[in-house]
């Protein structure tokens, strides 16, 4: 052995480093446990503890430093891994806007970086048992009895919904302020919210049925609480209710105007709204013209009058998507709705202030558009639900 010291608040929990690692004990030397996470089988001559914020420090023969941080759910992983699920003691969250610096890889290794921390509210938690699986209910199979599932229990295994883990933050007075997933699983695992509000604006279905939301801007400073949900084949059960943490900003937030992003996600929302319909009727139009145009009697009238609609939906997507004509050919173009309201997202959610005089003027021009865009679509609407009915009448096979 090398080095030993003992934790500041807990004299039972020790760190050894020896020749072949680095060891701990709960119980003041009575049982030892490697302490492994990445660390190799090195020796390990000196150790330093961070007390402010409980990192582990360890110096090595002839592989450098290393830390280990946050190291204080040790203090309390005989408590936790006596329970089913729970959280260890959570580590007030510092929030800030991390600086995106570039232009430095041209210099290949001359510039060492690594990585940072992840930035926000960093949780630690510990589930005894994994969510049960279809598969588990087959009977067991023996020589005695040998068993071949049912089509009805192989149908159900094809048919079972992955298990994930559903939390949901609050704040004080209980609103929720953002919900996320993450795949199930069993023992400890230690992960990172980055303390943004839940965006309303659109949804997900990437990685179905662990989907996640957007996020807009960091939550005020304050005390909140998590709670975990476990899904299990789409019947859920709350495994841990309200644990509670805090977050600071490490900025000034006062001047944040909360209200004026919410407005933002709310217009960001109505923008994609608007999109969504847009696209929905330039399908039903294309179903409508193939029909007409392939269907044996049908009206080369109507199928002529279907084609002033699509001109008016390309119109239409001048305003909402920019005009291709003009940027393919490396042309000056006007901002559409989505550029507008994009560039007024990015700026209000990443900004520590009050909104510039240019947000609060996106923001008029981004309802602007969308009262343009929303009229627009309701006279394409009526257009072509007429052409619906009188494709009906005619036997084109469309169906709304």
């Amino acid at each position: 052995m090398y080095s030993l010291v003992e934790d500041p608040i807990n004299p039972d929990l020790l760190f050894a480093g020896t020749e072949f690692g680095m060891f701990f004990t709960l119980d003041g030397g009575e049982h030892w446990a490697q302490l492994k996470g990445g660390l190799p089988t090195i020796a390990v001559k000196d150790i330093a503890i961070q007390e402010r914020e409980n990192d582990l420090v360890i110096a090595t023969f002839g592989r450098g430093f290393y830390v280990l941080d946050n190291y204080s759910p040790l203090r309390e992983l005989k408590y936790v891994l006596e329970q089913d699920a729970a959280f260890f003691s959570t580590k007030p969250g510092l929030l800030f806007q991390r600086a995106n610096v570039g232009g430095i890889d041209y210099k290949g290794s001359q510039h060492y970086r690594s990585k940072n921390p992840p930035m926000g509210v960093t949780f630690q938690l510990h589930i005894a048992e994994g969510a049960a699986r279809v598969k588990d209910a087959r009977p067991e199979a023996n020589i005695d009895l040998p068993h071949y599932p049912t089509m009805d229990q192989l149908r159900a295994e094809d048919w079972e919904e992955a298990p994930y883990l559903l939390f949901v933050v609050k704040d004080e007075s209980g609103a929720e302020v953002a919900r996320f997933t993450r795949g199930d699983f069993e023992g400890i695992q230690r992960f990172t919210w980055d303390a943004k509000y839940s965006s309303k604006a659109g949804i997900s279905t990437n990685g179905e049925p662990q989907t996640n939301p957007g996020t807009t801007t960091f939550v005020k400073p304050g005390s909140y609480s998590i709670s975990v949900m476990r899904s299990t084949n789409g019947q859920l059960e709350e495994l841990v209710a309200n644990h509670t943490f805090e977050v600071n900003h490490l900025y000034n937030y006062e001047e944040i105007d909360y209200a004026f992003n919410a407005e933002v996600d709310a217009v960001y929302a109505a923008a994609n709204r608007i999109d969504s319909e847009y696209k929905e009727l330039k399908d039903e139009l294309a179903e409508l013209r193939a029909g007409f145009r392939n269907t044996v009697g049908a009206s080369v009238e109507d199928l002529a009058s279907s084609r002033a609609i699509d001109v008016q939906l390309k119109e239409l997507s001048l305003l909402l998507n920019g005009d291709p004509s003009r940027t393919k050919r490396e042309m000056e173009t006007v901002p559409s709705l989505g550029d507008v309201v994009g560039i007024l997202a990015w700026g209000a959610w990443n900004h520590r202030g009050a909104p510039t005089g240019s947000m609060r003027i996106m923001m008029e021009d981004a309802k602007a558009m969308m009262k343009d865009a929303q009229e627009a679509l309701d006279t394409i609407e009526e257009a072509i639900d007429q052409l619906e009915e009188k494709a009906a009448a005619q036997g084109v096979p469309y169906w709304d």
